[in-house]
């Protein structure tokens, strides 16, 4: 409904203004009403951070969050149609009327003579995905350059416009989007003396830092200010998971699928599904393992930490071996705690470690 516009923080004093984000789907105009719910907000601070934010709440109580944009899904989960006010929201973003004052993104300059920017433009079609070659010999993206027509209007009469071409091109030498795929690094914690990890989400992207806020050349009215401009470079990255994983106690107590939840190490499962009502399809089967690595580091001093999450009470050894055969034992213990750490010298001999639970090599 509302978002913050505006925040600072003065002399123990703050300032701040939100603006109105919510139009009803016929008329157009703001509203504070969606799917004929009425919706209220409160202001949200941390001076010491110097950040805020602006929450929205339904008045009624009893009543529920309908919209798909407002609907949070949890993991499997997806939408099978829209809302009265969802359906609005693209009616407005689509409609022809929908004209605003925008700049052409960075590194854009005419194709022929002369070009104009920071002009009134509408905001349809304007958006295509073009893939940007890898150059693996020199490990770099392919410098491209990209010819488009860039549509403008032009006043003429009094309220009379004229919708207007142009020729432009923009040299391109990295993507605006790049998709990846990485591990996470996850945190250690410890909850009632029982390990868990946290932080393992299923991505994350970089800010909105660099997009364009239009707001200085469409007007300082609440309902003029934008609208912005998403622009590159901007990195989509998702978690490499490519299994639903498990690392199993031996405690007793509530139960997951057969596993104590005491000891229990999860990671989110990739899938894939269709606008059809079929199960979620997904990538591989649930694998339960003994154990996981946490985190491996070399310390200042030259040591090889590596951090792992097993059984609780489980047996382990760890093994060497300079190339992957004929494994030596190093140290066999009792993980009493859920997380055990290996620490090693580290030299210039080449050297692999393993870690085994005793009975099940």
């Amino acid at each position: 409904m509302r978002t913050l516009s505006h925040l600072e923080f003065t002399n123990n004093v703050t300032n701040a203004l939100a603006v109105q984000r919510n139009f009803d789907p016929v008329t157009l105009q703001p509203t504070n009403y969606c799917n004929g719910q009425s919706y209220d907000f409160n202001f949200h601070f941390s001076p010491s951070n110097n950040t805020g934010f602006v929450q929205n709440f339904l008045v009624d109580p009893s009543a529920a969050y309908s919209a798909v944009a407002d609907g949070p899904l949890n993991s499997g989960q997806y939408y099978t149609g829209l809302t009265f006010d969802d359906v609005g929201g693209l009616r407005f973003l689509f409609s022809q009327s929908n004209h605003a004052n925008e700049y052409l993104p960075p590194g854009c300059t005419g194709a022929g003579s002369g070009w104009v920017d920071g002009v009134t433009r509408p905001g349809i079609g304007k958006l295509t995905f073009t893939r940007m070659p890898w150059d693996s010999t020199n490990n770099k993206f392919t410098r491209r350059t990209n010819f488009f027509t860039d549509y403008y209007f032009s006043m003429g009469p009094p309220g009379d416009t004229n919708l207007v071409q142009q020729n432009m091109k923009r040299v391109i030498v990295q993507p605006d989007f790049l998709f990846r795929a990485q591990d996470s690094i996850p945190t250690l914690s410890f909850f009632q003396k029982k390990p868990f990890l946290r932080g393992l989400n299923n991505g994350f992207t970089t800010d909105a830092s660099s997009w364009q806020k239009n707001s200085s050349i469409n007007g300082p009215s609440s309902d003029k200010d934008g609208p912005g401009v998403i622009q590159g470079p901007i990195e989509i990255t998702f978690n490499d998971f490519s299994r639903f994983i498990r690392v199993a106690g031996t405690n007793q107590g509530p139960a997951y699928s057969g596993i104590p939840f005491q000891n229990i190490f999860i990671f989110n499962q990739w899938g894939s599904f269709t606008d059809t009502t079929n199960v979620v399809a997904f990538n591989s089967a649930p694998t339960n393992v003994v154990s996981a690595t946490v985190r491996t580091t070399i310390s200042p001093s030259g040591s090889l930490e590596w951090i792992l999450f097993g059984n609780i009470n489980g047996v382990y050894r760890i093994d060497s071996s300079p190339v992957l055969t004929n494994w030596t034992p190093k140290l066999t213990f009792t993980n009493t705690d859920g997380v055990f750490t290996f620490t090693n010298g580290v030299t210039s001999v080449r050297e692999f470690y393993r870690v085994v639970k005793i009975g099940q090599e």
